[in-house]
């Protein structure tokens, strides 16, 4: 409900870029402190270098020829956007806002290009010998849209390019929402009826993982369901019983990485 609230209100574009005196202009800066041990959280600097703009713009173009019912959207602003996530901590994100009325809706458009990588080689397990994608974010787009439920969960989703950059590009519009740790905390220790929602989430997460794997295909080309629900075909409840043993041990893992972490300065740690 809050997602929706937010996405109807253009929440992430005018945070992005907020309308003074009728003209977007962007927020450069920290849109979050910079936490006490130096990480940056949410910062957002403009695209100053002239070509690194060009060349933006001409990915932009490129996703957006017969995507969103004009010939190509007209770019209003590109910032940098550092401190998203913790493994893609380090790759290229930018913000575009797109003319809305280019768009053929009254509304600026806010999207996210986001470099996209190979993934790392696990020495000893299975490679294909051709990749059937010809980018790593045509891979990621490819793979996020098997995952959806619905295939207009996110209309926007493309891939594309800029110089030797693979970019995978989404709708930054905050219809979209995640679940932080602290999210979680606060159910679990918060009273039953919030204890009874982090259980119900539990089992949202549980079918989502699920339909996962069932939709995932073997190189055969077979779904998952066909090569797992036969294995599983006798033995349902020694599954769940394994699973929840796994879970459980996991967690205690956790907990101890966590206590033996606890007070430790990590950035002294690794960085110089």
């Amino acid at each position: 409900a809050k997602g929706l609230a937010r996405g109807d209100a253009l929440f992430a574009v005018d945070e992005l870029a907020p309308v003074r005196d009728g003209v977007r202009e962007l927020v450069v800066g920290d849109l979050e402190p910079v936490g006490a041990d130096g990480v940056i959280e949410d910062r957002v600097e403009p695209v100053t270098d002239p070509d690194e703009a060009v060349m933006l713009r001409g990915a932009i173009e490129r996703w957006s020829r017969g995507r969103l019912d004009a010939s190509a959207a007209t770019v209003k602003l590109l910032a940098r956007r550092i401190g998203s996530g913790v493994a893609s901590y380090a790759a290229l994100r930018y913000d575009a806002v797109l003319e809305g009325e280019t768009l053929a809706t009254a509304d600026d458009r806010i999207i996210e290009l986001k470099e996209t990588r190979d993934g790392v080689i696990l020495r000893g397990t299975p490679q294909r010998a051709a990749a059937p994608w010809d980018s790593p974010s045509a891979r990621a787009v490819d793979t996020q849209r098997r995952l959806q439920s619905r295939p207009d969960e996110d209309a926007l989703l493309g891939a594309t390019t800029a110089g030797g950059l693979a970019l995978k590009v989404r709708d930054r519009e905050a219809y979209q929402r995640g679940i932080s740790a602290t999210d979680l905390e606060a159910l679990a220790g918060g009273s039953s009826a919030k204890r009874q929602q982090l259980v119900e989430l539990a089992a949202i997460y549980g079918r989502m993982l699920a339909r996962a794997h069932g939709g995932a295909r073997t190189d055969d080309g077979v779904p998952g369901i066909r090569v797992i629900a036969p294995r599983l075909a006798g033995r349902e409840a020694a599954f769940v019983a394994e699973l929840t043993a796994a879970a459980l041990a996991d967690a205690d893992q956790v907990q101890a990485d966590h206590a033996a972490f606890a007070g430790v300065d990590l950035a002294a740690e690794v960085l110089p």
